[in-house]
Formats: C-alpha cells, sequence, structure tokens
C-alpha cells in the first residue's frame, strides 16, 4: 500500500509532502538547521489506544508510538514555537497511523 505524508504548519503557510517518515524527519532536521535554532526538537504522538476488558469498560492500554507532530523554535526568538504537524494518507485519501 503507498502511503503519503504531509506536513503542515499553519503559522508559516508551509504544506509539503513525503514518501516516507524518515524523509519527513530528515526534511524537519534540515529546517531546523537553517531557519531554525538548531536545537534538539520534540516530536510528540501518542502511545496508548482505546481496548475493552471482560466487561466491556473502555480502558487506555499502551499501544505502538504514533508521530503526530514536531515543535521547532526560531532562531530569532528562542520562545517562539512552531508546530509542524504529520499525517499519512493512502492513495485512495483515508488517514492512516503513523509508527
Amino acid at each position: 500500500m503507498s502511503k503519503i505524508y504531509i506536513v503542515n504548519c499553519d503559522s508559516l503557510k508551509l504544506f509539503a509532502t513525503f514518501s516516507t517518515l524518515n524523509e519527513v524527519l530528515s526534511y524537519l532536521n534540515d529546517l531546523n538547521k537553517t531557519k531554525f535554532n538548531s536545537e534538539t526538537f520534540s516530536i510528540f504522538g501518542r502511545g496508548v489506544k482505546i481496548d475493552y476488558d471482560k466487561n466491556n469498560h473502555e480502558r487506555l492500554v499502551d499501544s505502538d508510538y504514533y508521530v503526530d507532530s514536531v515543535v521547532l523554535s526560531f532562531k530569532e526568538n528562542h520562545n517562539t514555537y512552531y508546530k509542524f504537524f504529520i499525517r499519512c494518507i493512502n492513495k485512495q485519501g483515508n488517514t492512516l497511523e503513523l509508527n
């Protein structure tokens, strides 16, 4: 199944697509070195999913870690952060989880 990784940052009017998650992270790393503060950046996501016990009660359980977003800080103002959202879709346009 072919996937397309989408990165956007509304504040910067940035929208780009990539064929692998590694390309996305490489791009953001390069962007961090050229336009941002070059410091280690954070990757956010989630590592739990909803499951049900034998009585059909909802509970949260550990799951694969899904990348959701990356936060970078501008060189000029280390207190200004921009959040880049990462999503993945397949050829049919369905959103897929990232892992």
